[in-house]
C-alpha cells in the first residue's frame, strides 16, 4: 500500500488553519485547507480524505451542517470527523457534534499534543482500513480467479479424458503400422549397410586401381619416355663430334636443343615421381615424405617443416601409406595455390591406436563452410578427396580455419598395431 494520506482542515480563520497545520507538521500527510463549507464540500469531490478537522462556528454553513452533508455522500459517509470549538463547549453541543457523526470533539484551548495523538490514531485506523479493503479486494479477485481456474481445469480434464481415449485408439492403430514400418526399416538399413560396404570396397578398389595405373604410367614415363629423351639428348650432344668445322650457329642451336631435352627429361622425372614415388616402396613413408617436403620447399620457396614420431619401426600397409602420402601431397598443393603462406608444419605421429597427421600453415585462412559449398559448385575436390581417402580407411579429417588466421588439418587413421609413443607437441624432427 503506497499512498500519501490527506487531511481536510476547515476553519473560517486562516490563522487557525496555519496553527492547526503547524501542530500536525510531523504527520506524513497532505493538508488541504478550506475557510468555508462550500469550498470544503468541493474538496471532498476530488480527494479521498483520511480525516476531516472541522471548526464548529463558521458563517453560512457551520461545522454541524457541513458534517451532515459529508455524511450524506456515499464517498465520504465513513470519513472520521474531529470538531474543534472555542465557543460551544457545553455538553449539549458536544453531544450534538457526536450526533452529527464526529468521532471526537475538542474544546479550545486544547493541548497540541492531544490533537496530534488523536490524528495519528485516526490515520493509523485509516491505513489499516485501506489495507484491509485492498486485502479483501485481492482475496475476492483471487477467489474469482480460483473459481475460474477450477472451471477451466474441469473442462480441461474432460477434454483430456476424451483426448486420452482417442489417443489410445490411435496408438493401437499406429502400433501395428509401426511394427510393419520397423521391419521394413530394418531391412532397408541392412540393405544400405551392404550398399555402403560395397561402395567402400569399390572405392578402395578404385584407389588401388588408380595407384596401380599411376605406377604403370610412372614406370612408362621414367623408363620409356625418359629413356628415349635421354638417348636423344646423348645423340644430340655427340652429333657433331667427328666434324671439326661447323658454323658456330649450328653448334649453338644444337646446344639449345640439348638444354630443352634436359629440361624435358627433368619434367618427365618429376611427373613420374609425382605419379608414384618409387622411394615409397624402397625407403618407406617417413623418408619419402621428408624428401618430398624438401623438394616442394625448394621448388616453391615455401618453408616446410616435417616432424615424425613412432613410425620408424612400423611397417604400414599399402593403403595407409599411399593415403597419408596423397593427403600430404594434396594439402601442400592447396596451401601453395590458395593460402599465401610462408611456413608449413607437418606432424606425423603413431599413437595407439591411431596414426595422427596434422598440417598447419600461417596463411590467410578461409571460411570452411563457405569454401566447401563453393568448391562443390566449382567442382574443386581437393579437401573432399582428402576426406574420402581418410574415410575409406575408417578415419576422419577435421579442418579448422578462419579468415586472416592459420589453417589446421587434422587426420586420424585407425591402426591398432601401434603402441603409445608420445604426445604430438613433443615431436622431434625426422632424421
Amino acid at each position: 500500500m503506497d499512498f500519501k494520506q490527506k487531511i481536510l482542515i476547515v476553519d473560517d480563520r486562516p490563522e487557525n488553519l496555519y496553527l492547526c497545520e503547524k501542530i500536525l507538521s510531523e504527520v506524513d500527510a497532505e493538508f488541504i485547507k478550506a475557510t468555508d463549507g462550500n469550498t470544503a464540500l468541493k474538496a471532498t469531490l476530488y480527494n479521498d480524505f483520511a480525516l476531516a478537522i472541522l471548526d464548529v462556528q463558521m458563517p453560512k454553513m457551520d461545522g454541524y451542517e457541513l458534517a451532515e452533508f459529508i455524511r450524506n455522500e456515499d464517498k465520504t459517509r465513513d470519513l472520521p470527523i474531529i470538531f474543534l470549538s472555542a465557543v460551544y463547549t457545553d455538553e449539549s453541543h458536544i453531544f450534538k457534534g457526536y450526533e452529527s457523526g464526529a468521532v471526537d470533539f475538542l474544546t479550545k484551548p486544547f493541548k497540541p499534543k492531544l490533537l496530534l495523538s488523536k490524528v495519528k490514531v485516526f490515520l493509523s485506523f485509516d491505513r489499516q482500513k485501506k489495507y484491509l479493503e485492498e486485502l479483501v479486494g485481492e482475496m475476492k479477485k483471487t477467489n474469482e480467479q480460483l473459481n475460474h481456474e477450477i472451471a477451466e481445469r474441469k473442462q480441461a480434464e474432460e477434454a483430456l479424458r476424451e483426448a486420452h481415449d482417442e489417443l489410445e485408439r490411435r496408438v493401437d492403430e499406429r502400433t501395428a503400422e509401426l511394427v510393419i514400418a520397423i521391419q521394413q526399416l530394418g531391412q532397408e538399413i541392412e540393405e544400405r549397410k551392404r550398399a555402403e560396404e560395397q561402395i567402400r570396397s569399390l572405392s578402395q578398389q578404385l584407389l588401388k586401381t588408380q595407384e596401380s595405373e599411376r605406377q604403370r604410367l610412372s614406370r612408362d614415363l621414367h623408363d620409356t619416355v625418359g629413356g628415349n629423351l635421354s638417348a636423344l639428348k646423348i645423340g644430340c650432344d655427340t652429333l657433331f663430334d667427328d666434324q671439326t668445322e661447323l658454323p658456330p650457329g649450328i653448334r649453338q642451336r644444337v646446344s639449345e636443343f640439348s638444354k630443352v631435352l634436359q629440361e624435358s627429361i627433368m619434367t618427365v622425372r618429376d611427373l613420374s615421381y609425382d605419379l608414384r614415388p618409387s622411394s615409397l616402396d624402397q625407403l618407406g613413408l617417413v623418408e619419402t615424405v621428408l624428401h618430398y617436403c624438401e623438394d616442394f620447399s625448394e621448388r616453391n620457396a615455401l618453408k616446410v617443416d616435417f616432424f615424425s614420431v613412432g613410425l620408424d619401426n612400423i611397417k604400414l600397409d599399402f593403403d595407409t601409406e599411399i593415403a597419408l602420402y596423397r593427403i600430404i601431397q594434396e594439402g601442400l598443393n592447396n596451401i601453395q595455390k590458395h593460402a599465401d603462406a610462408s611456413h608449413v608444419t607437418i606432424r606425423l605421429l603413431a599413437c595407439f591406436p591411431e596414426i595422427i597427421l596434422r598440417i598447419e600453415d600461417n596463411g590467410k585462412g578461409f571460411d570452411v563452410e563457405k569454401r566447401s559449398e563453393e568448391a562443390f559448385q566449382e567442382k574443386r575436390m581437393g579437401l573432399q578427396t582428402m576426406r574420402e581417402r581418410a574415410a575409406l580407411l575408417n578415419g576422419k579429417m577435421k579442418v579448422e580455419s578462419h579468415l586472416d588466421k592459420s589453417t589446421k588439418i587434422l587426420v586420424e587413421l585407425p591402426h591398432p598395431g601401434i603402441e603409445l609413443l608420445g604426445i604430438l607437441d613433443t615431436m622431434e624432427p625426422a632424421p
